[in-house]
């Protein structure tokens, strides 16, 4: 959090619910910024007075950013053994059965 006037920061640290309390800040406006790993940041200016504020901050997932590289790489082909002799055999006559 950082006074819009004197530009003077205030850092503060988040509980386990994703709370935090800025207590010792003075009345004025301030620019409050919340980040997190895999998210965008999100920045508001915010008003301070003698009463206490709650503000409720919902951070968006952050987009994806990456990439892929895929390099084509020879698959080792085996040469398949090929016989190129036919061999014959005799074709059989087929036996009819009797009728009864």
């Amino acid at each position: 959090m950082a006074d819009e006037g004197t530009q003077k920061k205030v850092r503060g640290v988040s509980d386990a619910d994703g709370k935090a309390n800025f207590s010792s800040l003075t009345a004025g406006s301030y620019t409050l910024s919340v980040s997190a790993p895999g998210f965008e940041a999100n920045r508001q200016t915010v008003q301070v007075g003698v009463q206490a504020i709650s503000l409720k901050v919902t951070l968006q997932v952050a987009a994806l950013q990456g990439s892929v590289v895929a390099e084509p790489r020879a698959i080792p082909t085996v040469d398949p053994i090929v016989n190129p002799t036919i061999t014959p055999y005799p074709i059989q006559p087929v036996k009819k059965n009797k009728k009864r």
